[in-house]
């Protein structure tokens, strides 16, 4: 399922903090890595840019960052090559992990590049929007001192939704390839419950009762399905605001990996899993596998 991983790099350091989830993904399914540079149009003129590594100032040019950047990688057992492209580092991106077939893409969501100029988290959005490939996305802190620690969890939250439980097949793969046990969330917003009459005077607090125990019935139900196959399934349900409650299940469990559809509506908790998505991002510290299913909107 992913044998091809493309891990776009921009100079800086925090672009660089998801290839350790990059190498530990390559290990489990004997993958191979592309790291990639994409340097905008303003650096292409004359032809291989230099990039500057703060805070030691030292000059390098980009093959040689790049080549820097697989060692640990290369260290470790994994099967690594390196490219330069030059061109918007977006549209770049989505053409290269589309045309060539790449399964997977990895990018972290914050990184200047001093030379680049170009803002890794405007980057993946763009990204987002236009690859159908998976993406896994990291967004570091800006105090990490050491390497993320290692992939220990799936967290996978469903909403309900045949487009939601798309991601499944990812999940059971990743499961069995890399060994991590899953944990299947259900968030029941309650205000939207609460807003899902057109008369708030006819709304009966028994309502969100009955949605919950459907909720807890059917993520029930595929912890079974998921537990007949031999995979390390658990289950929970919580009420809120679904991103929250998404990253406060994921932040109680280091090395948490949350995998998620980037579209998918449900018909009765009326939350759309792509706008959630998005919040989840922009707002966890826990690295995140977005999934577009087939046939869902662009």
């Amino acid at each position: 399922m992913y044998d091809r991983l493309l891990a776009p790099l921009d100079g800086s350091d925090m672009s660089e903090g998801v290839l350790p989830h990059v190498g530990q993904l390559a290990k489990g399914f004997g993958a191979t890595v592309t790291l990639l540079y994409a340097a905008p149009v303003d650096q292409a003129s004359g032809g291989n840019p230099s990039l500057t590594r703060s805070p030691s100032g030292v000059q390098s040019s980009v093959a040689e960052y790049l080549a820097s950047a697989a060692q640990p990688l290369e260290a470790s057992g994994v099967d690594v090559r390196t490219r330069v492209v030059h061109g918007n580092p977006a549209s770049e991106i989505a053409r290269i992990a589309s045309d060539e077939r790449f399964d997977l893409i990895a990018m972290a969501t914050h990184g200047r590049s001093s030379v680049g100029r170009w803002v890794f988290g405007s980057t993946t959005d763009k990204v987002v929007q236009a690859s159908a490939v998976p993406l896994l996305v990291r967004r570091p802190r800006k105090d990490d001192g050491a390497a993320p620690m290692p992939l220990r969890q799936l967290v996978v939250p469903l909403d309900g939704s045949g487009l939601a439980e798309a991601v499944l097949p990812h999940v059971e793969e990743l499961a069995v390839r890399m060994g991590l046990p899953i944990k299947l969330v259900r968030v029941v917003p309650a205000i939207a419950m609460a807003l899902s009459g057109a008369d708030p005077y006819s709304y009966d607090p028994k309502l969100f009762d009955y949605v919950k125990d459907s909720a807890d019935e059917h993520i029930s139900m595929k912890r079974d399905e998921l537990d007949g196959k031999g995979l390390d399934v658990t289950c929970g349900t919580a009420h809120g605001y679904p991103p929250n409650q998404i990253i406060d299940m994921a932040e109680r469990a280091e090395g948490s990996l949350i995998v998620m559809s980037t579209h998918g509506r449900s018909g009765v908790g009326r939350w759309v899993l792509g706008s959630v998505a998005d919040r989840v991002v922009r707002a966890s510290h826990r690295p995140v596998l977005l999934i577009r299913p087939e046939g869902s909107a662009a």
